[in-house]
């Protein structure tokens, strides 16, 4: 995901948000690697996945035609991912840039 717009997402959080709640919340939404691993490599092998839509069979089923590796598609298709790691990280560097200009 673009920086920026992390930074922007982080200061929706709430000072005493419990942080995995923050990132549910915020990033609930998204495809999970392991997910999308598992779609992929089901539609590489039987050229099918009941598990999605048709759109997202068909976008994978071109990822896989173009021969890329399964990381390659998976940026293709969510170039915005937040992963929990980068999303905690993040809010803890805005919670201590809060907190030491507050201490000033």
């Amino acid at each position: 995901m673009a920086t920026n717009a992390l930074k922007e997402v982080i200061t929706t959080v709430e000072q005493n948000e419990n942080s995995d709640d923050a990132y549910q919340r915020l990033y609930g939404h998204q495809i999970k690697p392991c997910d999308f691993r598992r779609w992929f490599t089901k539609i590489k092998s039987a050229k099918a996945c009941a598990e999605i839509d048709e759109e997202a069979s068909a976008a994978i089923a071109g990822y896989v035609n173009e021969g890329m590796t399964i990381e390659e598609a998976f940026a293709q298709h969510c170039p915005d991912y937040v992963g929990p790691g980068e999303f905690a990280v993040a809010l803890n560097r805005y919670r201590r840039s809060q907190a030491a200009t507050a201490a000033q």
